[in-house]
């Protein structure tokens, strides 16, 4: 007798923890946090957001006087020679006049401290900041 009372009360808790189980669940299901996946074909109740990252737009240089350089990266800028100088209108919006200095190879305009430096090496020019090429392999357009 005592095993058909110990089978009875095994059954009787595991039937308790099978209630509280599937109560449990249905409560976190319906006031728990939110559930990235549906798996039951529903829609996702996470909501999937996107950012697109702000690409600055170039600087239209149609109305700008000198001459167009395509340069590599999708830059562009004008140049207008005159007479020992140079004024350059970039793509970044920025417009800037240079002197020209003396150069080892092709003709060279720079800023007194010659942080901001522009060459002009046959029909590539260049320009470097700081020491570093930011415009670069720019060509001459016809």
């Amino acid at each position: 007798m005592k095993s058909k009372d110990m089978w009875q009360g095994t059954v009787g808790i595991s039937l308790i923890v099978a209630a509280g189980a599937i109560v449990g669940g249905i409560t976190y299901l319906l006031w728990g946090p939110p559930i990235p996946y549906w798996p039951f074909g529903g829609p996702p109740i996470a909501t999937i957001t996107t950012t697109i990252a702000s690409v600055p737009t170039a600087a239209d240089l149609s109305g700008k006087d000198g001459t167009l350089f395509l340069c590599e990266g999708g830059s562009s800028l004008r140049a207008a020679f005159s007479a020992n100088a140079v004024r350059l209108a970039l793509s970044d919006g920025r417009q800037i006049s240079l002197p020209q200095v003396t150069g080892e190879s092709g003709v060279r305009y720079a800023n007194p401290d010659e942080s901001f430096v522009f060459l002009n090496e046959g029909t590539v020019v260049f320009i470097r900041e700081n020491g570093v090429q930011t415009y670069s392999g720019c060509t001459a357009q016809s």
